[in-house]
C-alpha cells in the first residue's frame, strides 16, 4: 500500500513507469485505493507509458498488451543484454 501524502502520487507513478523502463517489460502496479492509500494502479508499457490508470476511486483497469510493442522497445533499448548470469562464482562445496 502507497500512503498517502504530499507528492506521493508522482512518487508512486514514478517508481512503477521505472521499473517498466529499467526491465522492458509490462508493469501492472495495484494499489489500494481509500482514506489512507493513494490509489492510481495502472498498467504501464516498456517504455514507460502509463496506458491505463485507476485514478484515486476503487476500480478496474483494461488495458491492452502488445508482443509487437515489447519487441519494438526491447529492440531500442536492449538492456536485457546485459544480464550476467555468472558474476559471483559459485561457492566451492570442498571448502
Amino acid at each position: 500500500m502507497w500512503i498517502r501524502g504530499p507528492g506521493k502520487e508522482e512518487h508512486w507513478s514514478t517508481l512503477a513507469r521505472a521499473r517498466a523502463i529499467e526491465n522492458t517489460a509490462y508493469l501492472l502496479a495495484a494499489n489500494q485505493a481509500g482514506p489512507l492509500a493513494t490509489g492510481y494502479s495502472m498498467a504501464v508499457d516498456p517504455a514507460g507509458v502509463v496506458v491505463a490508470n485507476a485514478g484515486e476511486e476503487p476500480g478496474l483497469i483494461v488495458a491492452r498488451l502488445s508482443r509487437d510493442r515489447l519487441a519494438r522497445v526491447r529492440e531500442q533499448v536492449p538492456v536485457l543484454e546485459n544480464r550476467r548470469y555468472a558474476v559471483v562464482p559459485l561457492p566451492d562445496a570442498r571448502r
